[in-house]
């Protein structure tokens, strides 16, 4: 799930999730197969498949393919390389460095060399040297008919498998040349990055990693014996100088040998295959690398010809591949070459590319070019002819995390909505509480029914209004204010002559603002007031000269009236 889309499946040429990668070769006689996982640095070789061939009909190749991809074992790439007898190949040198610049002027820079028309050919190609200072790039171009490499294709879309890659075998031959058989110094050439998660993976020191092969000023010839052909590469100093892919393979000796023995083409490539030893093959066999030997020693007079000047002189031929199985083929190859002649020892390979493998007899030369097209894969991320199909792959990626960031989008949008319902409902839920026990406290502690009202403001309300009561009625009978009322009611008692007015005092309501007084005036003879009408002006005079209370509401009658005496403020009660 988050490989490639949240993070890279590698980086650099260290991966940094494990690639199950299967390796298909379909030669003419035998559809081989190599299972590799890749682990950071590490390759492991996990299984080794053949299929034998006895007709090269599309139904063999298909049913061959089928069986390997079901019984190999568990993978998740399949890779493959076109022959170089059905590719062109031409070297350029480009005022250009970087491989975006090159790739937008390549089709313009190869149509002129093609024998095919543009629109029929799919172009790739490799860089094999950059000038930085002189702002050159050297290249190696490919070219082939979209009909050969669709026809392959075919083949692994019938049998239900998905090509994740497609090389030419010349491109995974000098990859392979360059990190198993050459370094440009004496150290491993593992980079920077990939000893640093291997030091992680393993909690081990890169340190003392060495490389076995060749030295760095070398030049060498890699010759790759194949079924279908021979593929001759040129190196000097670990460029690749020249190349060529010669149409004489294991498949056409074994067809030479047929005619000379009368014996079947599929009868002899059995009997190669299974390496027995028969002195009257054996012969047959060492005229036949005859041939071949010749056509790899006018290669090198055509490479001297070619390059004049540039040309050095191999210092020795390295062989690899299905050919160099047979009996007495380094005897043979020392005895017509004039120069140093080895075959590739595995050891040494398996060391300098960290291989490991599940079964030591289950790896040996003639799996190279099984190994190198997925060696190249993984030092190479840029040349594939299925760019068309790779296209679609980017665009199922791009689509995948396009996806993947709606995805997210929307789940962070649904999760905050989430979040915020489930805090409105929680803090909904403590205010129904609180609300709850607000009621009942309310009503233990001051006998307040609030149970009916619904609006917490109306309860608040209802609340203060019964504790502003309340309040009042503490007020009253608190020691201060019972202090007060004495002497409001002594200043009443001595300002006011009851007798004298005829004051017949009906009510009086204390207050701790207001004292109010309903009553009426008789008047008293004795004292010269009559009635009540002659004693009201001296019940107005006696109010008049109250200390502590003042006037509010005067009586207008002296038959019952109701007057009004508020308290004075404290500065009049000293001036008074």
């Amino acid at each position: 799930m988050f490989k490639d889309v949240f993070v890279p499946s590698k980086i650099g040429s260290s991966y940094l999730f494990s690639k199950r990668v299967v390796s298909i070769e379909i030669t003419h006689i035998a559809v081989h197969a190599l299972l590799i996982i890749l682990n950071g640095d590490d390759v492991s070789i996990k299984n080794t498949m053949t299929i034998s061939l006895k007709d090269f009909s599309v139904l063999s190749v298909i049913s061959a393919i089928k069986k390997i991809v079901s019984t190999i074992g568990k993978h998740d790439e399949v890779v493959t390389a076109l022959p170089s007898n059905l590719v062109i190949f031409k070297e350029l040198q480009l005022p250009f460095v970087g491989y975006e610049k090159l790739e937008l002027i390549m089709a313009y820079e190869i149509e002129p060399l093609l024998p095919f028309a543009l629109d029929q050919a799919i172009i790739d190609f490799m860089v094999i040297d950059e000038n930085i200072k002189d702002n050159t790039s050297t290249v190696l171009v490919v070219a082939a008919l979209k009909k050969d490499v669709d026809e392959l294709v075919n083949l692994f879309e019938k049998a239900g498998v998905s090509l994740h890659l497609m090389t030419v075998d010349i491109f995974s031959l000098y990859t392979f040349y360059k990190h198993a058989l050459y370094t440009n110094s004496s150290t491993s050439n593992v980079s920077a990055t990939s000893r640093l998660l291997r030091f992680f993976r393993k909690n081990e020191s890169p340190k003392n990693e060495t490389n076995f092969v060749v030295s760095r000023n070398a030049v060498d010839v890699f010759v790759d014996i194949g079924y279908q052909g021979v593929n001759i590469l040129y190196v000097t100093s670990g460029s690749l100088k020249g190349v060529r892919a010669v149409p004489y393979g294991v498949s056409d000796m074994a067809q030479s040998l047929s005619k000379k023995l009368e014996a079947s083409y599929y009868d002899v490539m059995q009997h190669l295959i299974r390496e027995e030893n028969s002195e009257v093959y054996n012969d047959g066999i060492r005229k036949e690398f005859q041939i071949l030997f010749g056509h790899i020693a006018r290669t090198l007079s055509f490479f001297g010809n070619q390059m004049k000047d540039e040309y050095k002189t191999p210092q020795r031929i390295i062989f690899s591949g299905f050919g160099t199985s047979f009996a007495n083929f380094i005897e043979s190859a020392q005895n017509f070459f004039d120069m140093p002649v080895s075959v590739i020892d595995m050891t040494s390979v398996c060391k300098s590319l960290h291989i490991k493998l599940a079964d030591k007899k289950s790896f040996s030369v003639d799996a190279v070019s099984n190994l190198a097209t997925v060696i190249f894969g993984k030092y190479n991320d840029t040349c594939n002819l299925l760019k068309s199909f790779a296209n679609k792959s980017d665009n199922i990626l791009l689509y995948k995390q396009l996806g993947m960031i709606v995805l997210l989008t929307v789940g962070s949008i649904g999760g905050t909505l989430w979040h915020s319902f489930s805090e409105l409902q929680q803090w909904n839920r403590a205010f129904i509480a609180s609300k709850k026990e607000l009621t009942t406290t309310l009503q233990t502690a001051m006998g307040i029914d609030v149970k009916s009202e619904r609006n917490l403001k109306d309860i608040v309300a209802k609340a203060e209004a019964t504790l502003k009561n309340e309040h009042r009625l503490w007020f009253s009978f608190s020691k201060q204010t019972e202090q007060s009322y004495l002497k409001y009611l002594q200043d009443l008692s001595v300002h006011i002559d009851r007798e004298a007015i005829g004051l017949d005092l009906k009510k009086l309501v204390m207050r701790p603002d207001l004292i109010t007084i309903t009553g009426s005036l008789s008047g008293n003879a004795s004292y010269d007031l009559e009635d009540g009408f002659a004693a009201l002006p001296v019940f107005k005079e006696e109010l008049s000269e109250l200390k502590y209370l003042q006037l509010v509401e005067e009586a207008r009658s002296p038959e019952l009236f109701t007057i009004q005496l508020k308290i004075k403020d404290k500065g009049s009660h000293d001036t008074h």
